[in-house]
């Protein structure tokens, strides 16, 4: 069945071909605690679906994505499927096939979960960086190991910035702000400290201070009451401690 599977994989999904051999290694690993693990399960034995997953390493569920364990789950089932049709007696596979839709969606849960845990203790992760990156810039100690913890975030090396600062919202305005950014074309970088929200945009978008100042006024609704000062424009993440020390200048008198 493992082998089948493999074969499976390989005919009808053409991300399994582009992977690594050590990525095509692990999930021929997984398919086959998958078949273990429905052996298991099916004799009634004390069986917990995400302990399928923990035959990979947790770097897996950056390799490959939810939609490909999905593809994984969904070929072995139909594998297994085929294979009770040729190879178990007749009057055994009504029960098998009754019990593999019942596991695969068992399985099928147990993948969601592990990936929903893996994204939430990356973007924890993430946020720590974030933070870091924040508090360099307004420390004026961006130093290159700073810029390369800000590139792990996708931040563009050679993008213009500008600091601004406003007050601090909730989570889910911060949400709301970040998608907001990216629609008017612009990076962000951001970190509450204390009660106020210090902001570093980036981007193309980023061209006069008018034009900056512009799409940064169509947030101020993220932020939380009062406020909302942006620094001038600075040539690169590196040099960005000026547009941040002007920001929490204004924002100090302003809120004075």
């Amino acid at each position: 069945m493992n082998t089948a599977t493999l074969a499976a994989l390989e005919a009808n999904h053409s991300w399994f071909e582009s992977l690594d051999a050590e990525s095509r290694s692990w999930i021929s690993v997984l398919a086959r605690s998958g078949i273990d693990g429905f052996v298991k399960w099916f004799s009634g034995e004390e069986f917990e679906p995400e302990t399928v997953f923990d035959a990979a390493p947790r770097a897996m569920t950056q390799r490959i994505s939810l939609q490909q364990t999905v593809d994984l789950v969904r070929t072995t089932t139909e594998v297994v499927e085929q294979q009770i049709q040729t190879q178990l007696p007749r009057g055994d596979r009504q029960a098998l096939q009754l019990g593999i839709m019942h596991y695969s969606r068992e399985i099928a849960f147990a993948a969601a979960g592990v990936y929903a845990r893996a994204a939430e203790a990356r973007g924890a992760w993430d946020s720590r960086i974030e933070a870091t990156v924040v508090d360099a810039v307004v420390r004026a100690e961006t130093d290159e190991a700073v810029l390369s913890r800000a590139s792990t975030l996708g931040w563009h090396a050679e993008s213009k910035v500008v600091v601004a600062i406003g007050g601090a919202a909730d989570a889910s305005a911060i949400h709301a702000l970040r998608r907001a950014a990216a629609k008017l074309g612009l990076d962000l970088l951001l970190a509450p400290q204390g009660d106020r929200l210090v902001c570093i945009f980036g981007g193309t978008a980023i061209t006069t201070e008018l034009h900056t100042y512009e799409l940064v006024a169509q947030l101020h609704d993220h932020f939380a009451d009062g406020p909302v000062v942006m620094g001038p424009i600075a040539d690169s993440l590196a040099g960005a401690h000026e547009s941040a020390r002007s920001a929490a200048s204004g924002y100090r008198a302003a809120r004075a």
